[in-house]
């Protein structure tokens, strides 16, 4: 008995020096960017340099360089608002992520200034903006500024979290294909679309902002939405929904847009539900025909003190928006 309660204690012990030489392994390492005095003088070399799981952290200063990363790591500023990375190629993203199924953290950042108005390699995701993503990958923004757009695309998985984003002339967020977004205390503005989406897209917006676009919500194709929590206002559209999109608009304030508030479109359907819709051109509109069938549901609204409450809007609907 006392041999074999040895052997247990001892295969016991070497498990446990086996689970704990794992966890030592997994941990990673932080390299350090600056100007000066650094390990690394830019961030493509420590990034290139690193391995899974390590921390890129970035000093104070202006970089002017194009970031390529595909494996998992984090890039950091060490300094919130005092790391700029400015392009240098033209045609090519400030920050490009994938193709492979990793997890990549940007935080910390400005993005800003991608050269040139026409894409390098398009299908590669090579296009001058702020962040371009292709593949599989994992992607998380946080407390970022970017000037120039997001373009998440194919099956990328990404989370946007207390970020700034304008837009230059198109969107500043882009998401297509089958990617999932979720866009969380942020601020969009600037842009000809705020947020766009196409294809078979799942989009999340909570607790943002959306101001001083064209279109500040625009959901194409069959996308998939949840809208909650929001301000979306001083836009020329507020929210819009076209195609066979769907989208739950839940708890937002849609207020002193130019245009309509909320906009359906083709056979786009949803809910609506306990959002202020005030001060806008309409408050809720339908546009062409087909939209007269849509599967709209909703009520608890407050849409009042628009310039025109409803826009083809039949009043069976009309009345169930507004129902406590």
């Amino acid at each position: 008995m006392k041999t074999l309660t040895r052997e247990r204690t001892f295969s016991l012990a070497i498990s446990l020096l086996l689970v704990l030489s794992l966890s030592v392994t997994t941990v990673g390492v932080t390299h350090e960017v600056s100007k000066e005095g650094s390990e690394f003088g830019s961030i493509q070399t420590a990034i290139d340099a690193a391995n899974s799981g390590d921390i890129v952290q970035v000093r104070e200063g202006t970089y002017k360089e194009n970031l390529v990363i595909n494996k998992n790591l984090t890039i950091r500023g060490a300094k919130p608002a005092k790391v700029k990375v400015a392009g240098s190629k033209e045609g090519h993203p400030i920050v490009k992520v994938g193709p492979s199924d990793v997890g990549v953290t940007i935080e910390g950042l400005i993005l800003k200034d991608a050269k040139g108005v026409r894409c390098e390699e398009r299908d590669k995701g090579v296009c001058p903006n702020g962040i371009s993503t292709i593949g599989r990958p994992k992607l998380t923004v946080k407390s970022t500024v970017v000037e120039g757009n997001i373009y998440i695309r194919d099956s990328v998985s990404a989370e946007i979290i207390d970020s700034r984003v304008s837009g230059k002339e198109w969107s500043a967020i882009w998401v297509g294909d089958s990617a999932d977004i979720t866009i969380t205390e942020s601020f969009v503005s600037g842009a000809t679309n705020g947020i766009r989406t196409a294809d078979s897209a799942k989009l999340m917006i909570k607790n943002s902002e959306l101001q001083e676009n064209e279109y500040a919500v625009r959901i194409q194709n069959s996308t998939r939405a949840t809208i909650q929590g929001n301000i979306v206002k001083s836009n020329d559209y507020g929210i819009w929904l076209g195609g066979l999109s769907w989208a739950s608009i839940e708890g937002n304030d849609i207020l002193k847009n130019a245009g309509p508030g909320i906009q359906l479109r083709d056979t786009a359907g949803g809910r609506v539900i306990d959002n202020t819709i005030r001060k806008n051109e309409t408050g809720v509109e339908f546009y062409m025909l087909e939209a007269l069938t849509v599967n709209l549901k909703g009520s608890g609204n407050d849409i009042t003190d628009n310039d025109s409450n409803f826009e083809n809007v039949p009043e069976r609907i009309q009345s169930k928006l507004s129902s406590e």
